[in-house]
């Protein structure tokens, strides 16, 4: 689906996919929205999924710093 998307993005999707199935607690509700927005009738373009995920990467305060570059 977006294995070809800037790498903090994959990376992104591995972790949570990783601490849904082994620590449910350490994933945040937004993170679990902004996962079902990714695929609604089908998985949006890649481009939107990455600014969707960068807006939400924002809004949790994490650093967003460099990575539109990468």
């Amino acid at each position: 689906m977006y294995e070809h998307g800037p790498g903090w993005f994959v990376e992104w999707l591995e972790d949570l996919y990783t601490r849904v199935q082994d620590d449910l607690k350490a994933v945040s509700l937004y993170e679990l929205v902004t996962l079902n927005r990714l695929y609604d009738d089908g998985w949006l373009p890649e481009s939107l999924a990455v600014n969707m995920v960068y807006k939400m990467y924002d809004a949790l305060g994490r650093d967003t710093t460099g990575i539109i570059d990468h």
